[in-house]
């Protein structure tokens, strides 16, 4: 690295640390260069305004740093303080991109107690900062400021003096909120914007704050009970808290209220999965984990669209299902007497069977989803279905299980399905199954929703344009049914 792109500062601690004899690593952290700019923050001199708040990021944080205090560290975090990182830079055992209090405290005492780190400097600069009104709390507060961080690190090595140096050029923001056990100002989010910059830690010319933190982590032991709480809103432009949403772990249930909040607590470390779901959206799993005592998610739901045709709705959210491959999603468009009919030529003869139902379908998708191996080593790689309606009309072939006076609906569509697979017996080591066929599905209302529609049958075709044999090396034509029936 060029001498002159390390910060002064940097460079002097590097040359004083060289005349130290047993020297095995410098550590610097640099956060922020003077640049605050002007805001309307109101009246910042009473109790509770923004100057207390900036206090804590300009003054105590610094301090900590500076004395390598992790228990008055910890204190500046907010009960459901929560760290989120660039996509990629998370440890990959965590389940989100983020890790909360009692990890951040850790991994912040690792850095601290290190021998071998002998000099941390930290400064932090705020170049805009907003003071608001958090909805639904009767009055609390949320200050919001940005920050430019830069850190050096520079790692010396004692066998032949030399040193690496690490620069971390990034753009933090804060969010701080008021801890009510002690009415003072403390860290509730902090989230890395960029820019981006390499993440491989200490290895990296460049890196930012989160890989940073990353190389200092180890996962904590599992907590007998964990608190769940956070937001749930609706996937469109404006983030819309949902009201009435369901968010449900293990056996225990929250509704969220006017503002999408939810809070869950005493939910055993053996739950792994949040379910959400609202009768205006289709339902998400999210998972859930980690050390931390309080895990604080956000949950965004896709509004269903109301009053449209059964063909609309097979053209978008089956075939979404489908290439998402979104089990929970899939389910949920499916009706309790679904059933699958194959063309006949699939059926083997030593095995007769004329469809499987609901059960078996799912079992077959959730393989082909998760992409679990079938009996001759396949899993699925990529799926890609596109469903284009070619008629829709009221279905009047008669059914026993249709209810007197329900009126279901046959839709024939065309198929477009490709299914990538890693092959082990495939000299390139990748399959590809390609489906151009019709397809006939049958849907009846919802019995909870008049304006939706379940599949309640889905009857397999031949293909219409089938390829020749020499058209692609590891391409292969092959009907919807007989992809299945691999993973049967």
């Amino acid at each position: 690295m060029n001498r002159r792109s390390i910060p002064p500062f940097a460079r002097r601690q590097a040359e004083s640390r060289k005349r130290s004899p047993g020297a095995f690593l410098s550590v610097v952290l640099l956060v922020g260069v003077l640049c605050v700019s002007a805001c309307d923050t109101g009246n910042v001199g009473g109790p509770g305004e923004p100057s207390e708040a900036r206090a804590v990021l300009a003054d105590s944080l610094p301090r900590v740093f500076a004395e390598r205090d992790a228990e008055a560290y910890e204190r500046l975090l907010h009960p459901d303080y929560r760290f989120a990182f660039v996509a990629g830079d998370a440890p990959t055992d965590l389940p989100g991109s983020f890790w909360g209090k009692k990890t951040e405290s850790a991994v912040i005492d690792s850095l601290f107690s290190r021998a071998e780190i002998h000099v941390l400097e930290f400064d932090l600069a705020i170049f805009d900062e907003a003071f608001t009104l958090i909805p639904g709390t009767g009055g609390a507060r949320d200050y919001r400021a940005a920050a430019i961080l830069g850190a050096a690190i520079i790692r010396q090595d004692t066998a032949d003096g030399s040193s690496d140096t690490v620069i971390v050029p990034v753009i933090e923001t804060y969010h701080l909120r008021v801890d009510s056990a002690d009415g003072s100002w403390k860290i509730y989010d902090e989230i890395e914007e960029g820019p981006a910059g390499k993440t491989a830690g200490w290895s990296a010319e460049t890196s930012r704050w989160g890989a940073l933190k990353a190389a200092f982590y180890a996962p904590l032991p599992l907590p007998a009970e964990r608190t769940v709480k956070g937001i749930v809103r609706l996937d469109d432009e404006a983030g819309t808290p949902l009201e009435g949403a369901t968010v449900e772990a293990g056996a225990e249930t929250s509704i969220t209220d006017a503002y999408g909040a939810f809070a869950i607590s005493g939910v055993p470390s053996s739950v792994t999965s949040l379910r959400a779901s609202h009768a205006s959206t289709l339902p998400v799993v999210v998972p859930i984990g980690g050390g931390d005592d309080v895990f604080r998610v956000d949950i965004a739901l896709t509004a269903l669209m109301l009053h449209e045709t059964p063909g609309a709705m097979i053209e978008r959210d089956f075939s979404a299902a489908y290439s998402t491959r979104d089990s929970l999603r899939y389910a949920f468009l499916l009706d309790s007497r679904y059933r699958f009919t194959p063309v006949p030529d699939d059926i083997d003869p030593e095995d007769p069977f004329e469809y499987w139902t609901l059960d078996e379908e799912l079992a077959i998708a959730g393989r082909m989803f998760a992409g679990r191996a079938n009996p001759r080593g396949q899993s699925v790689n990529r799926i890609k279905l596109v469903l284009d309606v070619k008629s829709s009309v009221v279905d009047d072939t008669s059914d026993p299980e249709r209810p007197p006076g329900e009126i279901w609906h046959k839709t024939t569509t065309f198929v477009d399905l490709l299914v990538t697979v890693d092959d082990p017996r495939d000299p390139e080591g990748i399959m590809h199954y390609v489906v151009l066929s019709d397809q006939v599905f049958v849907t009846r209302p919802d019995p909870a929703r008049a304006d939706r529609h379940l599949v309640v049958r889905q009857e397999d075709r031949h293909p219409i344009n089938r390829m020749p044999k020499d058209f692609a090396r590891g391409t292969e034509s092959s009907t919807w049914g007989s992809i299945k029936m691999l993973w049967r």
